[in-house]
């Protein structure tokens, strides 16, 4: 079994659990919901990856012409179109997928990417297949754990979760290092910053833009 496969098993097992455990970090996650509307507006049209049981996308929507989230895990979005039939919201749809289900470069005004880009074992050919497709001016904003920053005892302890089923495969990367993978793929940086407050964020929220 390959990681991506091993990965979806993981999701679609514990989808019900995650789209009922709280936020950790309640401010943290009201602060980059904040500065991402800052970013994008009534007229944007947004594509999100890595979406999850929608909880992000199903925020945002109201504040965005319209939003198309994926995710690779079918329980997950199965969630996720629940989720935003109770809700009530009407601009967003959701859909299996990955980032690859991009549309061309006049499909979407913004990509966002919240806490998965660790996820991906070959995360920097996403990000470059990315910059290939979107138009020049177009919004990348994007949260990530910068896993080589936390405790050493943690990240040594991460592997073996993975083993033992209680974590998915992840990436381990600085921040210095996902920029420059944002960089390599045709994007400049316009704001990086952290929004957590609760102990050491590891936490990268990146705003960039697709160089013309």
């Amino acid at each position: 079994m390959d990681t991506s496969e091993r990965q979806i098993r993981f999701w679609n097992r514990i989808a019900a659990k995650y789209a009922n455990d709280p936020i950790e970090d309640e401010a943290g996650y009201e602060r980059t919901l904040e500065v991402t509307r800052t970013w994008l507006g009534p007229e944007t049209r947004a594509f999100e990856f890595g979406c999850g049981t929608g909880s992000t996308a199903i925020r945002l929507a109201p504040h965005l012409r319209s939003i198309h989230a994926t995710d690779t895990s079918p329980a997950m979005i199965d969630i996720a179109n629940r989720k935003a039939e109770a809700a009530g919201v009407h601009n967003i749809t959701f859909a299996v997928g990955s980032a690859d289900a991009a549309g061309g470069a006049d499909a979407h005004d913004a990509v966002l990417a919240f806490n998965v880009i660790h996820l991906i074992p070959d995360w920097r050919a996403v990000l470059a297949r990315l910059g290939e497709r979107m138009a020049p001016g177009a919004l990348f904003i994007s949260k990530t754990a910068c896993i080589a920053e936390l405790n050493p005892m943690i990240r040594l302890a991460i592997p073996l979760m993975g083993l033992l089923g209680k974590a998915p495969p992840v990436a381990v990367f600085p921040e210095r290092e996902l920029l420059d993978g944002i960089k390599a793929a045709g994007f400049e940086i316009l704001a990086n910053e952290r929004h957590g407050t609760r102990g050491k964020d590891v936490r990268a929220v990146v705003i960039a833009r697709k160089k013309a």
